[in-house]
């Protein structure tokens, strides 16, 4: 169970979640992205020189002469249109006006679907030089038009001949098989068949007149509307210049940032790790810390007037692992993440301290031998981690530091006059912490363990496997999918109860907690190393 009760958003949801976290992170380099894109538009337009802009007008009619202009299709004007904007036809033109063709800085022609006129529009940075490139590619567009015409209609031509040609052949054989008749019935049938064939054979003979006529005729299909005699001063507005800039960097900026937001793997909202795994879903969330409880020596916010933000998001921890471990009187948890810095040191602090709170008698131990953290936390810096005297058999009543007075009072497995344990690297075995934690239930009700990064400490797997219950610490911006996913599949193979995941430092931006905020480092320097 958790501690709040959430809807379990869809994939779109989290997606758009994703992208609007993003777009929101970067959202001051996207700003000023544009406002550069804008200023560099209205620079261009502004000191650019000026261009001239010569217009003409074709028609285009589907009859040979040019005198019925009955409309051709919108599919064929688009297809001229086309050629008008060839690389063939933009060579011809180069060619036919030489070296002038340098000053040209576009070609454009358009439709409308309503008639049957092309529009042409050349730009030069000379005026002259734009009515003649477009005077010149009208001129050769309509040759372009005649040879293409006269091409398709003399191929007609070519195919109606060979029909003619067909024809009489089979007149003439069926002429010979009328004078070769035997009989009256065969007569007549030859006969019939003959004259059918004439018939045939002329109606095929008109259509060859015809397109021979047409050939003969044809002019391109295209009427001259308008040439231009003058060319107009090309006006760039500074303006529009700008804000069309401004626009295309905007969406040049989001769309940069939004495929940046879906091909990256860290885990941003608690969404996304709701069924990260079969069976694994998020108890609780804790949010980023204001800024002065960062500090390690401020991160223990149980019982501070001045957090008690802060302070409430572990009270939901603590409600949540007591409901999801179903009212079990005694427990251990060991608390894991997958790397260093994900907050699971101030988690399991934090728990322990309010669970003290709440009354029930509570042990924290430190479960990193390596680089312990709860003497530096507790504010007892020259404690040791006395674990390694506890697994060696030592009472756990003499080895234990109490903070607070009373049945209230937290419990950690630390000491400031034992010595540390001289006897080198221990490797902890499952089956002795695992008796040594059950061992402990019976002085205590709860017992937190705080373990190191699965993935980088091999304790935490081992700690895992003893202890009662796992729990996850995810930090929301930092882990890796993939790392969580490999981390709660290292605990289930050493059969550890993993009981969930509690995602930490939350933002607000859909993680219920607005207003909230949460940041702790685990990793600190220590002998030189980070932990």
């Amino acid at each position: 169970m958790t501690a709040t009760l959430r809807r379990t958003a869809s994939a779109e949801e989290i997606k758009n979640r994703l992208t609007g976290s993003t777009v929101r992170r970067f959202l001051p380099a996207i700003l000023a992205f544009t406002v550069l894109a804008a200023a560099a538009g209205w620079f261009y337009a502004s000191s650019s020189d000026p261009t001239y802009t010569a217009r003409g007008v074709v028609e285009l009619t589907d009859d040979l002469s040019g005198t019925a202009q009955r409309q051709v299709a919108f599919e064929d004007l688009e297809a001229q249109r086309q050629i008008l904007l060839s690389n063939d036809m933009r060579a011809l033109l180069n060619a036919e006006i030489g070296t002038a063709a340098q000053q040209i800085t576009s070609v454009a022609a358009s439709t409308d679907e309503d008639s049957t006129l092309l529009t042409i529009n050349v730009e030069a940075s000379n005026a002259a030089v734009a009515v003649a490139a477009t005077n010149a590619l009208i001129d050769l567009y309509e040759e372009r038009r005649v040879v293409d015409q006269r091409s398709d209609f003399i191929s007609q031509r070519d195919d109606a001949m060979a029909q003619v040609i067909e024809q009489g052949d089979e007149v003439e054989r069926l002429t010979a098989a009328l004078d070769a008749a035997t009989t009256e019935s065969e007569y007549r049938a030859f006969d019939l068949r003959q004259q059918n064939a004439i018939a045939h054979l002329q109606n095929l003979e008109a259509q060859l007149q015809e397109i021979d006529s047409e050939v003969a005729l044809a002019d391109g299909r295209i009427n001259v509307i308008d040439r231009p005699v003058d060319a107009e001063v090309s006006q760039k507005n500074a303006i529009q210049f700008a804000a069309g800039s401004a626009v295309l960097a905007l969406i040049l900026s989001v769309g940069l940032v939004t495929t940046v937001a879906g091909r990256n793997s860290t885990l941003q909202v608690v969404d996304e790790l709701d069924g990260i795994a079969p069976g694994i879903n998020v108890l609780a969330t804790v949010p980023k810390f204001r800024k002065e409880f960062r500090d390690r020596k401020n991160s223990i916010v149980i019982g501070r007037e001045d957090a008690m933000r802060e302070a409430e998001a572990f009270r939901f921890v603590r409600t949540a692992i007591e409901l999801a471990t179903e009212g079990r009187e005694t427990y251990s948890v060991s608390i894991t993440s997958s790397e260093p810095n994900e907050g699971k040191t101030v988690t399991s602090a934090n728990l322990a301290v309010s669970l003290a709170a709440s009354g029930s008698k509570t042990l924290l131990i430190d479960g990193d031998l390596i680089s312990p953290s709860l003497p530096e936390l507790s504010g007892r810096p020259k404690a040791t981690n006395v674990l390694p005297h506890l697994l060696a058999g030592r009472p756990v009543d003499e080895l234990v530091t109490s903070i607070g007075g009373g049945e209230r009072a937290l419990h950690l497995l630390i000491n400031e006059t034992v010595e540390a344990d001289s006897n080198g690297r221990l490797e902890l075995s499952p089956a002795i912490l695992k008796q040594t934690f059950k061992d402990l239930t019976d002085h205590y009700q709860t017992v937190i363990i705080d373990s190191p990064p699965a993935l980088v400490v091999a304790d935490a797997v081992a700690t895992a496997a003893a202890a009662d219950f796992t729990i996850v610490v995810v930090r929301l911006g930092q882990a890796r999918r993939r790392n969580v996913i490999r981390t709660i599949e290292q605990l289930r193979q050493a059969d550890a109860n993993v009981l969930g995941i509690i995602a930490t430092h939350a933002t607000g931006k859909g993680d219920g907690y607005s207003g909230y905020g949460y940041g702790y480092g685990y990793g600190r320097e220590k002998r030189g190393d980070k932990k």
